[in-house]
């Protein structure tokens, strides 16, 4: 189940590095294309405006593409050399890292572009409402959407109560994503510990995720092969090194697992309410915790 947990995984990642990488070929050649800004009444300083805004931003797309075309590789080989999938959420926060950094530079640049060409604009403008020229906020502007500067589609009035909304959710959605990568790396480099204290079985991976009352306990068993588990994942992790969460497992069609598929051995703690399967992170200790439960 992990294994085939593993492969789908990297299907869906690769598969969603090539969608983005043609994404980024295409935005590349739209903004090529797109509509020229008016900026002064000087055909030429229009002109040249223009050329170098389209220059960066089509040079922002490109980077993106080689950003995304190695990734797309370095995905490609850990498929090929069976690779952890902890290789992948790396590989991804690295990536969403480098395309910031990549956004960023083009900001810097479009800010530097608009400073050079402030006292080129001799027509009304509202620079002072755009960020870096790309983030529009004007309290005094009563839409929500406006349209983008480059003419290619809208973006939102920040200053506006809905505007503000919206980004507060986006930012609360990018940093949500940056919590669930990280909070997944941990989760698949953590040891599993469980211990017995207080009269409880603690089942303990950075937080405390089952709490077994041993007055609960009905039935302890040891198994010595990890392959005739199969388990199947209903909800929960499961990568190379940790199966938790809740899993069927052959006739047992709900059992919560806390399991190193790496250790051979495993216990089966049968109680009122549910079936664990449990282990430490190697056999001796396995082991030794079955003859303390005894």
């Amino acid at each position: 189940a992990a294994a085939f947990g593993t492969v789908v995984a990297y299907f869906m990642v690769s598969m969603s590095f090539f969608f983005m990488g043609g994404l980024f070929v295409f935005i590349a050649r739209l903004m090529d294309n797109g509509r020229n800004e008016v900026i002064s009444k000087e055909s030429d300083v229009n002109s040249n405006f223009n050329r170098a805004k389209k220059k960066i931003w089509s040079d922002l797309w490109i980077e993106m593409s080689w950003v995304n075309t190695i990734m797309l590789i370095m995905m490609l080989v850990s498929i090929v050399g069976n690779l952890s999938e902890k290789y992948i959420i790396i590989m991804a926060i690295v990536y969403m890292a480098a395309l910031f950094v990549v956004i960023g530079i083009v900001a810097r640049k479009t800010a530097l572009l608009n400073g050079c060409y402030k006292f080129e604009n001799t027509l009304d403008d509202d620079d002072d409402n755009w960020i870096y020229g790309m983030f529009y906020y004007n309290p005094k502007d009563g839409r929500v959407n406006v349209e983008r500067r480059d003419g290619l589609g809208f973006t939102i009035n920040m200053a506006h109560p809905i505007g503000k909304i919206v980004s507060i959710l986006a930012m609360l959605l990018l940093i949500g994503t940056f919590a669930a990568l990280f909070w997944a790396a941990a989760v698949s480099s953590a040891d599993l510990e469980v211990r017995i204290e207080d009269g409880k079985v603690i089942c303990h991976q950075l937080t405390d995720d089952y709490v077994i009352d041993e007055n609960d306990i009905l039935e302890v068993y040891l198994g010595d092969d990890m392959d005739e588990l199969r388990p199947i994942r209903i909800a929960g992790v499961a990568t190379d090194n940790v199966l938790k969460g809740n899993f069927a497992v052959g006739d047992v069609k709900k059992a919560k697992l806390f399991i190193n598929p790496e250790v051979d051995l495993y216990i089966r703690i049968t109680t009122d309410n549910n079936i664990y399967f449990i282990n430490c992170n190697s056999e001796e200790e396995t082991r030794e915790l079955y003859e303390e439960l005894k």
